[in-house]
Formats: structure tokens, C-alpha cells, sequence
């Protein structure tokens, strides 16, 4: 079962309406809160609450945090952002130096699109063979 333990957050400050993206990816556009939006980015955190436009956003940024999967998740596979700001299994390509940048360390696995699954933020930094 997802859980946040330790967790520790920011706040941002926030334009767009976020109701429907708890637990997603966010990266700073602008000083503001944004999804992120390409596979692999580098993102500052996860979104730990769902607040409208123009209410501060929350954002996990280390420890223990509740994270959505974007496809099935193995334990303890390094995680990165998927294109549409949810967790994927990190990878590495050194053939086209293709990599994900990784945010953490999955604790648990996820079936499916959709989970919701804890990540230790950090957890070091590997990636697996694309």
C-alpha cells in the first residue's frame, strides 16, 4: 500500500488548475509549478496535494513519497518521469546516450497505468539497459 513516510515538501507557487494531477510529476516553469511534459526530464518532485489555479502547490521532494505509474513498475526499478508526468521505469541507452534522470527508487511495483506507488526520492542513481 502507497505511503508517504519522511516526506518532505515544498511549496511552489501555482497557475494552473492541478485538481486531477496529485501525485504526478512537476517540474518549475516560469517560477511556477508545471507537469512535467517529456519522458525522462529532470523534475523537482512529485505534486502531494490537488489544488486549483492560483493555490499554492505542494511538491515532494525528498524521503517517501506517493507517486502515479504511467505503465507496470517492478520493485526496486529506478524511476524516472514518463511524457505525460507519471512514473516509468528509468532507462539508459549507451548506444544513443539516451537516459532517464532518475528521482528515485520504486518500494513496491505497479500492475498497471494508474497506480499509486511509493518511491524513496534519491535511492541512488542507476537506470536499466533500454
Amino acid at each position: 500500500m502507497a505511503r508517504d513516510e519522511s516526506a518532505i515538501e515544498i511549496s511552489l507557487p501555482n497557475t494552473t488548475d492541478h485538481s486531477s494531477n496529485q501525485y504526478k510529476f512537476v517540474v518549475v516553469s516560469s517560477g511556477n509549478a508545471a507537469l512535467a511534459s517529456s519522458a525522462g526530464e529532470r523534475v523537482v518532485g512529485v505534486l502531494t496535494n490537488d489544488p486549483a489555479a492560483n493555490v499554492t502547490a505542494r511538491v515532494g521532494v525528498g524521503g517517501v513519497v506517493r507517486v502515479m505509474a504511467g505503465a507496470a513498475i517492478s520493485e526496486m526499478d529506478a524511476v524516472a518521469t514518463d511524457a505525460s508526468a507519471k512514473a516509468k521505469t528509468a532507462v539508459i541507452d549507451s548506444g544513443t546516450g539516451t537516459y532517464s534522470h532518475v528521482f528515485g527508487t520504486a518500494l513496491e511495483a505497479a500492475g498497471a497505468d494508474g497506480d499509486i506507488i511509493s518511491v524513496l526520492v534519491g535511492g541512488g542513481p542507476r537506470a536499466t539497459a533500454a
